[in-house]
């Protein structure tokens, strides 16, 4: 995951609630995820993002880029 942050790899996560985020993720902690979320056919950019969101490890079912 800190490698797909570092390279500002387009990501989707499907998480335990049953949502899709996508976007870059902009920091990974020790077990948490940053996610920046934006279009997938638009770079991470102030304005493309619509939603800055933390993501526990335990909540994440998996993680693909786009």
């Amino acid at each position: 995951l800190r490698a797909l942050s570092r390279d500002r790899a387009t990501v989707a996560i499907d998480d335990v609630l049953g949502r899709t985020l996508t976007g870059t993720l902009d920091a990974v902690g020790s077990d948490w995820v940053d996610v920046g979320e934006h279009p997938t056919d638009a770079p991470r950019r102030a304005e493309n993002v619509v939603a800055t969101r933390t993501v526990p490890f335990a909540a994440i079912i998996a993680v693909v880029t786009l």
